[in-house]
């Protein structure tokens, strides 16, 4: 798992002293950057249940084209990208990995809050320590957790209801100046009825990254090509285009 037992310990006891948690209960959840653990919510709380993600430290990560993502990142223009932060990034340091670290979680936990805040269908966010973000935990009917949406199978309008919603949230968030970057079926959950998108540790401005329309693109691609496994959906490339397009010149909000 790669996580260090004594600051899972450090994270958890923090979490119970602030009347956020009763306990860890399972992991449900291990990829490449972090670890999701199911949490039963505190009496206090209004969660029933909660997913806590511990990011794993930068020895054990491996994000994929990590230098994709930090282009026109805020921590590279403050400043003229001359910081102490940003020069220690660019040479890979101990203390650039530091940054690193701090940077993919803080980035995420920010990037949530908009999200939310604009009524998009991702996690509440609720608390943030270091290297650790403590969310809503998206679950079926029954109360367990929603699995990925690669599992799911679909009808037909199921499948182009689903891409229709999914390429008008991709708007809305291009209209707040972010791309997901990483959009897939394996980071939407569904629970049978509705769905919810998780995972934005890598998620760029798209003003200011090059590669922005490229993963714009990759994303509408990937979930146009799971829907159509079920159903006739607008043609991903087109879509994708025409929204460039209209954020090209001001339209999209």
């Amino acid at each position: 798992m790669s996580i260090d037992t004594r600051e899972l310990n450090l994270i958890v006891q923090t979490l119970v002293e602030h009347h956020l948690i009763d306990d860890l209960c399972e992991p449900i959840k291990s990829g490449k950057e972090a670890t999701v653990f199911r949490c039963s919510g505190h009496s206090d709380s209004s969660h029933r249940q909660l997913a806590l993600k511990i990011y794993r430290d930068q020895e054990h990560r491996s994000f994929k084209n990590d230098a994709l993502y930090r282009e026109g990142s805020a921590i590279y223009r403050i400043g003229g990208g001359k910081t102490r932060a940003a020069r220690a990034l660019r040479a890979g340091t101990r203390f650039g990995k530091r940054v690193q670290e701090g940077t993919w979680s803080a980035h995420e936990w920010s990037t949530l809050e908009l999200l939310y805040a604009n009524g998009l269908r991702v996690p509440e966010p609720v608390y943030t320590t270091d290297g650790a973000i403590l969310m809503e935990l998206f679950a079926c009917a029954d109360g367990s957790v929603a699995p990925p949406l690669a599992r799911a199978r679909l009808s037909s309008d199921e499948a182009q209801a689903l891409f229709a919603a999914l390429c008008d949230d991709v708007e809305r968030m291009l209209g707040l100046h972010l791309i997901h970057g990483d959009l897939s079926p394996y980071n939407i959950l569904w629970n049978g009825e509705s769905y919810c998108i998780i995972d934005f540790p890598q998620t760029i401005d798209p003003r200011f990254n090059r590669s922005a329309r490229q993963l714009l693109e990759r994303d509408i691609a990937n979930v146009g090509r799971f829907c159509a496994r079920f159903g006739t959906i607008e043609e991903p490339g087109v879509v994708a285009a025409e929204m460039w397009s209209r954020f090209q010149l001001g339209e999209v909000c």
